[in-house]
């Protein structure tokens, strides 16, 4: 089932999104207003904000169960089409809702990162995320080191000052001078070595 999915792409990178994660997450504070995205990402940090007293709009069925029982967070789900085996929602539903609404931050993934900016796999996801970063103050992308090397044939968007690009490892001379010509903000991570 789709926890399942999860639970593989979760234990396989754990290390890696664990210290994005909680860089990400330390920037929540309580009372925000968070859209938090689908992918494993976004959903790493989720797990990461209970205990805090915040509102959460999303359009990840991961994370919306992940947050139904916890009595500090109010969810607000977007509403839209199940798009794929990682119950993400996008389509006009989903955009339309996202119009009407204003967070603090916005905690993203993409497929794939070059200096023209951040690439998705898909259309109606890229236009949702395009949704989630107008409605927001700023936006946060979780991106491991492997998101610096694909290719993605839809660009979601370009970088801008109200981003932040969380990643675990040094991006390419091409991508730091994009990101320094944005005025976007660039954190490093490093990867928590895995025990044995």
């Amino acid at each position: 089932g789709l926890g399942d999915v999860y639970k593989r792409q979760d234990q396989t990178q754990a290390n890696e999104k664990f210290a994005m994660a909680r860089f990400i997450a330390e920037r929540v504070l309580p009372g925000m207003t968070v859209i938090i995205d689908g992918g494993t990402s976004p959903y790493a940090v989720a797990r990461l904000l209970i205990g805090k007293r915040l509102q959460v709009i999303t359009n990840s069925l991961p994370v919306a169960g992940l947050l139904s029982d916890v009595s500090s967070v109010e969810t607000i789900v977007t509403g839209g089409s199940i798009h794929n085996r990682i119950g993400v929602l996008v389509g006009p539903h989903c955009d339309e809702m996202l119009e009407r609404v204003h967070a603090d931050i916005a905690i993203l993934g993409a497929a794939a990162v070059n200096p023209q900016g951040l690439w998705s796999h898909n259309l109606p996801v890229a236009a949702t995320q395009r949704k989630m970063i107008a409605s927001s103050d700023q936006a946060i992308f979780a991106l491991d080191h492997s998101k610096f090397d694909k290719k993605a044939p839809i660009l979601a968007t370009p970088f801008a000052s109200t981003h932040t690009i969380v990643t675990d490892a040094e991006p390419s001379p091409e991508v730091a001078s994009a990101l320094r010509a944005a005025r976007a903000t660039l954190a490093l991570c490093p990867r928590i070595p895995s025990s044995g």
